[in-house]
């Protein structure tokens, strides 16, 4: 499900399975050992769309 952080960039960093990531307009395959990065105001969401286990790290911090 598609949200934004008003005052706050994330970067997603994947250590097991495969998903997809939207960003914005942009959709993106990611594996073990991918990253990325959401800006401030900008939709992202992760999308599991098939049977693999997804493990991730969201990294946050607030922006002024």
């Amino acid at each position: 499900n598609a949200h934004s952080h008003a005052n706050m960039e994330q970067v997603y960093y994947f250590t097991e399975g495969r998903a997809k990531m939207i960003v914005g307009d942009e959709s993106v395959d990611v594996r073990d050992g991918d990253a990325v990065y959401c800006p401030p105001n900008v939709p992202h969401g992760l999308l599991n769309d098939n049977d693999d286990w997804v493990e991730h790290l969201i990294i946050s911090a607030e922006v002024p």
